[in-house]
Formats: C-alpha cells, sequence, structure tokens
C-alpha cells in the first residue's frame, strides 16, 4: 500500500513525501527509506514523529 502512495505522489509531481509517524510505526517507515524530520510532536493526544521521502519516478518503495 504504502508504495502505491508513493508512486500517486510521483505521478502527481511530487519530489517529497512527509507523514508523521506513531512510535510503533517508526521502524516500519525508516525500513522503507523515510528518514526523521524533525522532533516529535507535542501537546496532542498523539504526538507523532515528523518523517520525509524523497521520490523518484520509477522507484518502488522497498520490501523487508
Amino acid at each position: 500500500m504504502l508504495a502505491h502512495l508513493e508512486a500517486a505522489l510521483v505521478a502527481l509531481g511530487h519530489k517529497e513525501g512527509r507523514l508523521e509517524s506513531t512510535s510503533t510505526a517508526r521502524g516500519f517507515y525508516q525500513g522503507r527509506g523515510w528518514q526523521a524530520d524533525g522532533p516529535q510532536a507535542s501537546g496532542r493526544m498523539v504526538n507523532g514523529y515528523p518523517m520525509r521521502k524523497t521520490l523518484e519516478r520509477g522507484e518502488r518503495a522497498s520490501r523487508p
């Protein structure tokens, strides 16, 4: 599913993806090329971790 979302972003002309991950999902995203992009959010019910990934045309998300 993540590979399809990344491909859709590329098809729409985006060169970078950004998301906010839960602490549980951080390893999942890091294993697929996403990088930390700032400190953990605060003051919310769920304080996520900002992440980003440079997207390239034809790139596929790696599988573990």
